[in-house]
């Protein structure tokens, strides 16, 4: 798992290794110098491995974030380290919702709650499908404004074919997977169909006209948002803390 040694043809790795495996362009690659930093020389039935200090650390720094970040969760041979990244990652998406919750939390004028399954007995369904929870829910009395967040921890793409599979899953979605933005559009429309509900689950008079917003919330900058028209506006949470957050109330 953390050695590299000769191949008869550098371009058909074995199996379970893909083809794209030994593209130098494709980052997280199971066959990268960075992930196997012990190179193996086999003379006869002997077997020398080479190695620097120096890589050796680096490699452990990035398997570590690998882990930690999720990006080994695809690759991973066992059901153990499966698991661990699975939880990692729940573990890392209810920190960040929290995090945007607190940041408008802070403002004793709004009415914030977050992860909202079901508002009142009504769980938020269309045509009997559950739709999933709201990560943020944000009403702002003052200005009869709903906000309704999705929050994400991503890591940043890096290269073509990680935006490729950023975009498609933000923004286009699969034939057999919706995309991020069309799961939040539809709750956002669930929650204008019943935003004097909503309102008066929280105490909020529902008098007036309200708008009901929907916000995509990403832990970092992304390049991807800007190379398709996304329907739900995308900020970053260091432009959410910086401006939005300040401007809003």
């Amino acid at each position: 798992a953390l050695s590299l040694e000769s191949r008869v043809d550098f371009l058909e790795p074995p199996a379970p290794h893909r083809k794209e495996d030994v593209y130098p362009w494709r980052f997280g690659r199971s066959l990268s110098y960075m992930r196997r930093p012990l190179v193996r020389i086999v003379e006869g039935e002997q077997s020398l491995f080479v190695w620097g200090n120096l890589q050796i650390q680096e490699a452990t720094n990035y398997v570590v974030s690998a882990c930690l970040n999720g990006r080994l969760q695809s690759q991973a041979q066992s059901q153990e380290l499966r698991s661990l990244s699975a939880q990692i990652n729940k573990t890392s998406g209810e920190i960040f919702t929290r995090e945007v919750s607190n940041l408008f939390a802070a403002d004793d004028h709004l009415v914030v709650d977050s992860n909202v399954k079901k508002v009142g007995r009504t769980r938020i369904t269309e045509g009997g499908r559950d739709l999933g929870d709201i990560d943020v829910l944000v009403i702002n009395p003052r200005r009869r404004r709903l906000l309704v967040i999705e929050c994400k921890d991503l890591s940043v793409a890096r290269n073509p074919h990680e935006m490729a599979n950023e975009l498609q899953s933000l923004f286009v979605g699969t034939a057999t997977k919706t995309a991020t933005v069309t799961r939040h559009q539809r709750r956002t429309n669930w929650v204008k169909k019943n935003c004097d509900q909503v309102l008066k689950h929280y105490g909020v008079s529902a008098r007036g006209k309200w708008r009901v917003e929907p916000m995509l919330v990403v832990s970092e900058e992304m390049f991807t948002p800007h190379l398709y028209d996304s329907p739900v506006p995308v900020i970053s949470f260091l432009r959410l803390r910086q401006d939005f957050v300040q401007q809003w109330p």
